[in-house]
């Protein structure tokens, strides 16, 4: 997409939102678009206690120059995925994560199971919501500040969900029901793996 100076000026200072609204195009056209002309995202300001916080910082893959958003509980971020799978310490991050729970016969039965893409579609609702959900509510949900991580992570932790996502999809419970803050905590990824060892395709 093509920009005129005063488009520049004008996407400079509006949301993403307002831009969609305007320009009635995608999220994702609204993106490149932006890296294209090195437009910043801006955040306007609100009020109340669970008004997310952040700041501009450098890319974390080191060859990179972009600016990206962060926020306390995600103080480090790729600007891309190109950056992210190309980036030599996310690449040696991987490659030392135990995925011993892939050879189990638990996981190749799960990950065959019927319905499997409509729930994954379902889960993917309901963990991006659930990440909105924690960043404005990381003080209550996370006080202590554990690390999040993938699972087989020395010392980390994950977002958990008392009502499992498994339960919520086969009883027909409302994604946003599974992403209130009374149904997130916090759980070493051992432990969220041992709640989920019926069905890991869970395992986030």
């Amino acid at each position: 997409m093509k920009l005129s100076p005063k488009d520049i000026d004008w996407w400079r200072n509006h949301t993403n939102q307002e831009i969609l609204e305007k320009y009635g195009i995608s999220i994702a056209n609204v993106s490149r678009t932006k890296k294209k002309y090195s437009i910043k995202n801006i955040r306007k300001s609100g009020s109340g206690s669970n008004q997310t916080t952040g700041s501009y910082a450098k890319c974390k893959n080191s060859s990179c120059k972009e600016d990206v958003w962060v926020t306390p509980s995600r103080p480090e971020k790729y600007c891309s995925r190109d950056c992210t799978y190309t980036c030599v310490e996310y690449r040696d991050k991987l490659s030392s994560v135990d995925k011993s729970y892939m050879q189990t016969e638990a996981y190749s039965v799960a990950v065959q199971k019927e319905g499997v893409a409509e729930y994954r579609r379902y889960a993917n609702k309901v963990h991006r919501l659930s990440d909105k959900v924690y960043n404005e509510n990381i003080d209550t949900i996370n006080p202590d500040r554990h690390p999040r991580t993938l699972s087989g992570v020395e010392g980390g932790w994950q977002l958990d969900h008392i009502i499992e996502v498994r339960f919520g999809f086969d009883n027909h419970i409302p994604y946003v029901v599974l992403c209130d803050i009374s149904n997130l905590r916090m759980l070493p990824w051992k432990e969220n793996l041992a709640r989920n060892k019926k069905d890991p395709t869970l395992i986030v």
